[in-house]
């Protein structure tokens, strides 16, 4: 054999005892118990767990390997469990020649396990299968490469991960002494689970439907720490949720959403930290910093800042939110918040920042805030186990200035209880913000103390304390006219609402009032008393109906211009009325007025009366007095360069009727009284020129010491059917008497007869021929001068009454004195 055969054979019997030392070192080492259960203790001891199998396998080729069947590994106080259909376990060759079985790398086969995020509870369980894992030698204080690839919800090799690890000590795992490095990648992760389950957040109001994930990040582990660091960007598209409202579950628009995370996670203390974190959502962009310990259910600090958020986009994407507010509020437009959290989940404080510079803002027909008005609110807050809400809050609304607490605010009800205080702020230009009062003008200055209890998000229906303080108010249209230098207090309570120290000009009118209402709700009750001075009628209805809301009911309005036009018939010109006092009640939909009093046309009005609202048309009734009126000025009101009838009027009435104008009162009214008037003169009307075209009593005027003046009129009447009546109509003037009858209607026409009288004296210079017994009694009366008084007021036909002047004219040519001559009772 040649030296070169000789020296192939020696190198491949080498080889060849090589192979059978290797052969016969793996089937001993192995296969030894020995360095199998090393293998199961190192497993547990670099994962805290416990691992059961059921049984190895050895292979040679390419090199040593150790299989481990269906290896499960499970956690002490966990439900999570490890899973594969093998763990292989790779030896380096030659120290396994000499007797030393070191691993070389590890792998696992077809794995599965179910584990959750703990900070991402909205990703449900996620199902790991048929992952792989590939580590290296583990060794001390030497890099451990790892790899891992796994499906993911249905989704094949949607996470991958490689990096590596360094520990100090293989037999004595210490968290905080490992180091490593691992980068993780996310394809097209569906967050919908393939098997129909739906992930939900705490609570049960949130579950997950739809939507895919992709993204990176980097996990980094320093030695001497126990937190681990990342970095991440993820984006979630075609998101799909539900959220649970009032017991049923509601679709929400489904949404993209941009995630740049960084921080650290500290398993040992369960402390998630965040640094630099943002979320990019269609309504807005959310950055947020600080920690959460997940252990103990404590935040030390979270802060958010949401910028630019476009308020009604978020309502689609969180349905119901509308109902979590107190209020009943709309919204749109963009806004910036700022939340901070800190505390437990038990015990919450939160301190808020909101600027609606650029959101409008609606709250039913009370409250509208158009955009580019400054609005910032603050608030610091207390949640208490998720569902109870109580603290301070501070808004800030051009120069008001509004500080409140809500008290054990139920997030879910609703109900709590809310309390407000402003400084004193300006009304002027509170049109614009309150509806029902567009198209007015306000001005002054106010005060509100408010309280709410009950469920805030129907402030109608809580218990309500409120105080509003006005000074210098005005509210007015766009002419000027409605009520003016407004100052006043109003206390309101579930009780009563009472107004103090009130005073207003409607108008050029100006009042005093102090106001009273109890039993608040269906069955009210009104005190009130007002004053005036000094007050125009007229000018008060025209303010009272140029504020009146454009919806006011047609029958309304139509009936405010009757009344104007019967006040402006009754107070022509610039007639005022003074020294008015009254007091006003109203119970069971009836309005009473006790006593009311007044001065106008020089005389003093007093009168009470009610008005029946629960009946239509609506049905009154008033009784009161007249003491000294002008009649003069007010007969004449109407054409001051005519005169009807002079004096001072007394009168006494009571009155009852339904409906307001004309027709009405020809139907309905009815009433009773007395009428009198002192020192006047008729001038409407030529008595003593009308007596004397009869031929016995021509001269008549130039025998009367005061032709047409008398001293008084009185007469009791009765009022139906549109006209007023009486029987004992009675004029004493200075030198005759008038008795008579008849009616006066509502469209002023006259109908009377009259019984005139002379006194004797007066008679006995007409009548010479009988002037001798008309001189014996000074104080008879001579007649009666029957005559008939009808038509308009202005201008009365007055003429004898032909049935009864011929019998007067026999008595006088024959001289029958005694038969004209009357003793009257005149008081």
């Amino acid at each position: 054999m040649k030296k070169g055969e000789r020296f192939f054979v020696v190198i491949f019997l080498a080889f060849a005892a090589f192979i059978a030392l290797l052969w016969l070192q793996t089937n001993r080492l192995l296969r030894s118990s020995s360095v199998q259960d090393q293998i199961v203790r190192n497993i547990q001891l670099v994962s805290g767990g416990i691992l059961n199998h059921e049984g190895f396998e050895v292979g040679l080729f390419p090199q040593p390997t150790l299989f481990m069947i269906r290896p499960n590994l499970v956690f002490s106080g966990s439900s999570m469990a490890v899973e594969a259909e093998k763990l292989r376990v790779d030896f380096n060759i030659i120290p396994m020649v000499w007797g030393r079985a070191e691993p070389s790398a590890m792998y696992v086969i077809n794995g599965k396990t179910d584990t959750t995020i703990p900070w991402l509870p909205f990703l449900g369980e996620n199902k790991f299968r048929n992952f792989s894992l590939k580590t290296g030698a583990i060794r001390p204080n030497l890099a451990i490469p790892m790899q891992f690839i796994s499906d993911l919800k249905g989704c094949k090799e949607a996470v991958s991960a490689k990096g590596h690890f360094i520990t100090p000590s293989v037999e004595k795992f210490e968290w905080e002494k490992i180091s490593g490095r691992l980068l993780i990648e996310l394809k097209g992760l569906p967050l919908k689970d393939p098997e129909g389950a739906v992930a939900s957040a705490p609570g049960g109001w949130f579950l997950v439907k739809d939507g895919s994930l992709n993204g990176s990040g980097e996990i980094n582990k320093k030695q001497g720490e126990s937190s681990v660091g990342f970095s991440a960007e993820a984006k979630i598209t075609d998101l799909g949720y539900e959220v649970l409202i009032n017991k049923t579950w509601t679709s929400a628009s489904a949404a993209d959403l941009d995630m740049t995370l960084t921080g650290s996670w500290d398993p040992v203390a369960e402390e998630l930290k965040l640094t630099k974190s943002s979320m990019e959502f269609p309504f807005g962009r959310l950055e947020t910093n600080g920690s959460l310990r997940f252990g103990t259910g404590e935040i030390p600090n979270l802060y958010f800042s949401a910028k630019d958020i476009v308020l009604e986009t978020l309502v689609t994407y969180f349905p119901g939110i509308e109902n979590v507010l107190p209020f009943k509020i709309g919204f749109s437009g963009t806004s910036q918040w700022m939340l901070t959290l800190a505390g437990t989940i038990d015990h919450l404080s939160l301190h808020l920042s909101v600027d609606l510079v650029q959101t409008l803002l609606t709250y039913g027909h009370y409250f509208t805030k158009p955009k580019n008005i400054p609005l910032t609110v603050s608030a610091d807050y207390l949640v208490q186990k998720g569902a109870a809400l109580s603290g301070d809050f501070s808004v800030r609304f051009q120069d008001m200035s509004l500080k409140g607490n809500l008290t054990d605010l139920d997030m879910k009800s609703g109900t709590g209880q809310l309390n407000i205080l402003t400084n004193k702020f300006t009304m002027t230009g509170l049109e614009q913000f309150v509806p029902a009062l567009q198209g007015y003008k306000v001005g002054g200055s106010a005060k509100i103390l408010a309280n709410w209890k009950g469920d805030l998000r129907q402030p109608d229906k809580t218990q309500q304390i409120f105080n509003l303080t006005v000074e210098n108010g005005s509210w007015t249209n766009a002419a000027g006219q409605g009520v003016k230098n407004a100052g006043f207090s109003i206390d309101y309570s579930p009780l009563m609402l009472e107004g103090r120290d009130m005073h207003f000009d409607i108008g050029r009118s100006p009042f005093a009032a102090d106001l009273k209402i109890t039993g608040i709700g269906e069955n009210p009750e009104i005190a009130a008393k007002i004053s005036s001075a000094e007050m125009n009628p007229v000018e008060i209805c025209d303010a009272v109906i140029s504020l009146l809301p454009s919806d006011t009911e047609q029958t309304a309005k139509d009936t405010l211009d009757q009344i104007k036009k019967s006040l402006a018939g009754f107070f022509e010109g610039n007639e005022k009325v003074k020294d008015v006092t009254a007091g006003i009640l109203y119970s069971g939909q009836k309005w009473q007025v006790p006593d009311f009093q007044s001065r106008f046309y020089d005389g003093t009005v007093k009168f009470q009366g009610e008005v029946d609202t629960t009946v239509l048309p609506i049905a009154y009734r008033v009784r009161g007095d007249v003491d000294g009126l002008d009649l003069d000025r007010f007969l004449s009101r109407q054409n001051p360069g005519k005169k009807l009838l002079e004096g001072s009027l007394r009168l006494g009435f009571s009155l009852e009727g339904s409906g307001w104008g004309e027709e009405a009162w020809n139907r309905s009214l009815t009433g009773r009284g007395r009428f009198t008037v002192v020192d006047g003169k008729f001038y409407f009307l030529d008595l003593p020129g009308a007596i004397e075209v009869m031929e016995p009593f021509r001269g008549l005027s130039g025998k009367l010491e005061a032709p047409n003046a008398f001293r008084e009129i009185d007469f009791s009447w009765d009022m139906n059917s549109g006209k007023i009546s009486t029987e004992n109509f009675l004029v004493k003037g200075g030198d005759y008497v008038v008795d008579g009858e008849g009616t006066f209607g509502m469209d002023g026409f006259l109908n009377f007869r009259w019984d005139v009288f002379l006194n004797s004296l007066c008679a006995s210079e007409i009548f010479p021929d009988m002037a001798g017994i008309l001189r014996k009694e000074p104080k008879a009366y001579f007649g009666p001068i029957t005559m008939l008084v009808s038509g308009p007021l202005g201008r009365p036909e007055i003429k004898p009454d032909p049935s009864r002047t011929e019998d007067l004219f026999q008595k006088i040519q024959k001289n029958k004195a005694k038969s004209l001559l009357y003793e009257l009772v005149l008081d």
